[in-house]
């Protein structure tokens, strides 16, 4: 995977404090996105799912390989969520994952 730092136009609801990275890149990419929050909450768009129904969820939305999914987390959400998060992509058939920074 890779990581990457995106402006978003969209205000959401969820506050999530992004972690930086000095080697991130500014890329518009129209995607799925997969928000964690720091208490573990996983939301794709505004809607609260869980890490049990999330490759199913994903599988709907998936169109093709080329699909970009992005995982939008909270700086204090716990690596393992994201790994997980993650492998719940590849099950649904994503192959271009990335996690969202912000440069810093």
């Amino acid at each position: 995977f890779f990581m990457l730092a995106y402006q978003l136009v969209a205000d959401h609801s969820l506050t999530i404090r992004l972690p930086e990275a000095e080697t991130a890149v500014v890329q518009d990419l129209a995607e799925v996105e997969v928000r964690v929050d720091a208490e573990g909450g996983l939301y794709v768009g505004d809607v609260q799912v869980g890490l049990g129904e999330l490759p199913v969820v994903l599988e709907r939305l998936w169109t093709s390989r080329e699909q970009p999914l992005v995982v939008r987390a909270d700086r204090e959400a716990v690596v393992g969520l994201l790994v997980a998060v993650m492998d719940a992509g590849r099950k649904a058939g994503f192959s271009a994952i990335s996690v969202i920074t912000e440069k810093g």
